[in-house]
């Protein structure tokens, strides 16, 4: 892994998704009509000349209320982020077929049963060589590996908690769902203190899910569309409505956080504000302004997922929560999932969605649809990996930066419709000016900020022009 032991750097400025927006004339004519079957949306639908046929409007109600506005004036594009998302092979979520925790799709496999599952010591299991298990049940456990040659799938609506998940190469198999039947109700919540000391190499002890060279992990959740959009109209302070560019199929009880449109965002003074989605309305009103105007319009993103990895409370004070990695051969699809209290700030390798070292994937291996939410070491990190994508991802209050190449050497790597907001420094400087000459600063490695860089971290790091990150 790449360690950068000094580098001159002036301030950075975060990248973000850009769309090329087109202004159509003003719509002659506006009315409103209830959406069939969702209370807590109603769709606005525009007419009028200067663009082709219509689209939605959709207005969700939060609670609690915004607590600044968001302003943005009513003007209807043909071009939309969810446009394009909607789009995109694999988005969204169709009716559930060939799910593989059912029976009959287990029957096919050399079955081993849960009761094949062999308990080592100390709340330790392993699913051993030549069986294909399933996992019903919720479990408190120490560590839980998935042998090479197993095959273990996990059902609807179960809770794990352990130190750590392993899944060995050479055809090691989890499984959580696929990609025509996305798992709901599963959490797992990682275990442990740690510390800050050195790290031991062994995946039973890394506090995190670990998949081996050779292995295969399928993660798939109910792919929420779109992840993220735009305000469509003014969101005023103390407002519990607020009007989207997209029609959305986001659900009550699932939070989303408006984006802050002030001119600074410091980790501790920002004006982001989460919200969840409520029938009627949000849970309190908003305290801020978010500016939008026919030059910008305040985003808006869910954060909810039906699955979740996270990082156990004691992850708070320490801020070594969980961490995820694809190593070598393996090949891991991850879609729809909640990174919560993920990475191990300042721990090298330890972040909340990682390929590390896999090589080119050819496209076999993706992050979609995710979202990685108060992590503490950053949030999409492609090492010594090409030609893997990260699509349709949000990540919000993320430590360092957030989409991350780490080496330099990755290439062709696709990274659209990705969202990346209060992203926060580590280690801030004193000074950014370098003294007030021009010639910005350098900061080298040290045990508060491993990386120099992320004393200016951003959102899209990437120092390979041979990538794409955009729309």
């Amino acid at each position: 892994m790449a360690m950068h032991s000094g580098v001159a750097i002036v301030p950075a400025i975060a990248l973000v998704a850009v769309s090329m927006w087109y202004r159509p004339a003003t719509p002659s004519s506006a009315s409103q009509k209830a959406a069939r079957g969702r209370a807590q949306r109603i769709q606005k639908r525009i007419h009028g000349g200067g663009f082709s046929g219509t689209k939605s409007l959709s207005m969700i109600q939060l609670k609690p209320e915004l607590k600044q506005q968001v302003s943005v004036e009513m003007e209807q594009t043909p071009y939309t982020p969810a446009f394009e998302q909607l789009r995109m092979p694999g988005a969204g979520s169709g009716a559930a077929s060939g799910c593989p925790h059912q029976a009959e799709q287990i029957a096919g496999r050399a079955r081993g049963g849960v009761g094949g599952i062999v308990k080592v010591a100390l709340g330790n299991l392993v699913a051993p060589k030549g069986g294909s298990y399933l996992l019903s049940d919720s479990a408190n456990l120490g560590s839980l590996t998935v042998a090479s040659g197993a095959e273990l799938v996990v059902a609807p609506n179960v809770d794990l908690s352990l130190r750590a998940l392993y899944v060995e190469g050479l055809g090691g198999t989890l499984r959580m769902g696929s990609a025509t039947c996305p798992l709901s109700g599963v959490t797992v919540t990682f275990t442990g203190a740690g510390d800050k000391g050195a790290r031991s190499s062994n995946p039973l002890e890394t506090k995190g899910l670990v998949v081996g060279d050779g292995g295969l992990l399928e993660v798939f959740g109910v792919r929420y569309a779109p992840t993220w959009t735009r305000l469509s109209a003014q969101a005023q302070a103390g407002s519990s409505t607020l009007q989207l560019m997209d029609e959305v199929d986001w659900q009550v009880g699932q939070q989303i956080v408006v984006i802050t449109t002030a001119w600074t965002d410091d980790p501790d003074d920002h004006q982001n504000e989460v919200r969840e989605i409520t029938a009627v309305t949000i849970s309190e009103p908003l305290q801020h302004d978010h500016y939008g105007g026919p030059e910008y319009f305040a985003e808006v993103a869910l954060l909810s997922r039906s699955i979740t990895f996270q990082g156990d409370e004691a992850s708070e004070g320490s801020r070594y929560g969980g961490h995820f990695m694809c190593m070598g051969s393996a090949v891991c699809r991850v879609a729809g999932v909640l990174a919560y209290r993920m990475g191990q700030e300042n721990v090298m390798g330890r972040y909340a969605f990682h390929f590390h070292m896999m090589g080119d994937v050819a496209g076999e291996s993706f992050f979609e649809d995710n979202a990685v939410r108060h992590s503490f070491f950053r949030a999409f990190t492609i090492h010594g990996t090409s030609s893997s994508r990260a699509s349709r991802n949000v990540a919000y209050d993320v430590s360092g930066s957030a989409y991350y190449l780490e080496d330099g050497i990755e290439e062709n790597n696709l990274f659209d419709y990705n969202l990346a907001a209060r992203v926060r420094i580590i280690d801030q400087l004193s000074d950014y000016g370098g003294g007030g000459q021009g010639g910005g600063v350098t900061v080298h490695t040290q045990p508060s900020r491993i990386v120099p860089t992320d004393a200016t971290a951003v959102g899209f790091y990437c120092t390979n022009a041979k990538n794409r990150l955009g729309v």
